[in-house]
């Protein structure tokens, strides 16, 4: 059975390892200057991988509202 509080709780750990991958990757481009491109695509391919799937099962249980609510915040910060 789903429940809110072990979505709430996986998410809360994706976004440990988000943010331990985000350091990682600001210190790699501060010692490898010269690889930034390459690391600012990883994270756009990782980012458009992510709303791909987001869209993907949005579509199959026909339901936008978490995909708007998302967008709307990252567009308006709301």
């Amino acid at each position: 059975m789903v429940n809110t509080e072990k979505i709430e709780s996986n998410l809360n750990d994706i976004l440990d390892v988000l943010k331990q991958n985000m350091e990682e990757s600001f210190e790699y481009i501060d010692e490898n200057p010269k690889d930034s491109n390459e690391m600012i695509n990883i994270w756009k391919e990782f980012a458009n991988e992510f709303m791909k799937e987001f869209i993907t099962l949005s579509e199959k249980y026909n339901n936008r509202d978490i995909v708007k609510a998302i967008g709307k915040m990252i567009m308006f910060g709301r």
